[in-house]
């Protein structure tokens, strides 16, 4: 069938400003004890925690061993062996479980995940402690100094994107043990205790840029993210009447017509033109005829009601509906409900109420039809349908015979 005029030039979709290495710093949010990191960053932080759920405890075992504190220091020794076992099981069980945890309350799975080696931290420095003041571990002292120290610092970094236990684990690994060495009052307890200040501070410091940027990161994909899926709603979308333009429509009628074809249900396609349109453009002018488009898809959108229902602009006056899982009948209702909305409309141009109609070609086939034919074929008889509705006087539906 001849095509008539379109409604005048489609205005190119706005080019969206996508993020690039020069772009303004990301604010990073500050996570309380409450908040929720998401489970991206939970999942992040199992993963990282997980290969160290063991390395307090068969840290302690190496040094209880070598120094022989469980004959010097037996109620030390198993005393914090039993500790450490105990977190480690638990440490454990929280990995195994942390999806479930997630799921269920990812705020409590946060904390859990937290207080587990901020209580290895707590233990390691309170043994170190020992150490340092009671003679039978003194022999200790030197390497469970240089175990936390290495702990402090690799566990702040490994779990930095946690501010809870960024901060928590220089705490309670170096709190209780430079507070022992304050109470020592030797100046050499003193100059101790200055470089374990300016230790933990440079360790905070450090683990800042890490919890930054990681922070950073995440806000700049969720953004390129959010423009990715903009750019690929307005690729699929028509820029005038705001419905799917014919890419999308033609990828989704293949999709449907695959599905359709191996399932063996009912596939419809509506085809609608509106009536005279081309006298609309040459006595009102195009943004009249844009206006009567976008009007006549909004209708259109309006009467498909089914969410699994696609209306797309096939090409200047023409629709292309999508009705999968639908048969001649009901198909034919859709139809009618669409021409009578397109009837019903009165776009206003200045002054004057125009009157709009549209014609509808009707197709149906099914799996047994897809067999054999493709969907341009399906296609072609909806047109053959429309121009058939053209000839017999417009303003009606014409049903294509498979």
């Amino acid at each position: 069938m001849a095509r008539t005029g379109g409604g005048g030039s489609d205005p190119l979709p706005r080019v969206l400003d996508v993020p690039s290495s020069t772009s303004p710093p990301v604010p990073v949010r500050r996570h309380g004890w409450r908040d929720d990191l998401g489970s991206e960053a939970l999942y992040e932080l199992d993963r990282r925690g997980a290969s160290g759920v063991l390395v307090y405890l068969f840290c302690w075992l190496g040094i209880a061993v070598s120094f022989d504190l469980f004959d010097q220091t037996p109620a030390l020794a198993w005393s914090a062996t039993a500790v450490m076992v105990a977190i480690a099981s638990v440490r454990l069980v929280v990995h195994l479980s942390f999806p479930a945890m997630i799921a269920r309350d990812p705020v409590r799975a946060r904390q859990a995940h937290a207080v587990m080696p901020l209580l290895n931290g707590l233990t390691l420095s309170v043994v170190t402690s020992f150490a340092l003041r009671w003679e039978p571990a003194a022999a200790a002292h030197a390497a469970l100094v240089l175990v936390a120290g290495i702990v402090c610092a690799t566990a702040t970094m490994v779990f930095a994107i946690d501010p809870v236990i960024r901060l928590g684990m220089p705490l309670t690994v170096l709190g209780p043990y430079t507070l022992v060495l304050v109470v020592g009052l030797h100046a050499a307890d003193l100059l101790m205790t200055l470089l374990i200040l300016v230790f933990a501070v440079y360790v905070l410091r450090a683990s800042e840029h890490v919890y930054r940027d990681y922070w950073t990161s995440q806000s700049r994909g969720a953004e390129l993210s959010d423009r990715a899926a903009q750019l690929q709603q307005l690729s699929e979308t028509d820029a005038l009447t705001g419905v799917a333009n014919r890419l999308h429509v033609d990828r989704q009628l293949h999709e449907e017509w695959a599905r359709t074809r191996r399932d063996g249900d009912q596939l419809s396609l509506l085809l609608v033109d509106v009536d005279h349109f081309k006298s609309v453009n040459d006595r009102y002018g195009h943004p009249a005829g844009d206006l009567c488009l976008r009007e006549i898809a909004a209708a259109l959108v309006g009467s498909a009601q089914r969410t699994s229902d696609l209306v797309a602009r096939w090409g200047g006056e023409e629709f292309l509906v999508l009705l999968p899982d639908t048969g001649p009948d009901d198909a034919h209702v859709v139809a009618e409900r669409m021409r009578q909305a397109v009837a019903a409309l009165r776009p206003l141009v200045g002054s004057t109420e125009l009157r709009v109609n549209c014609s509808i070609g009707v197709v149906s086939v099914s799996g047994s039809w897809m067999a054999a034919h493709g969907p341009a074929a399906a296609v072609a008889l909806a047109d053959d349908a429309l121009y058939t509705a053209k000839r017999d006087g417009r303003d009606r539906i014409s049903v294509a015979v498979t």
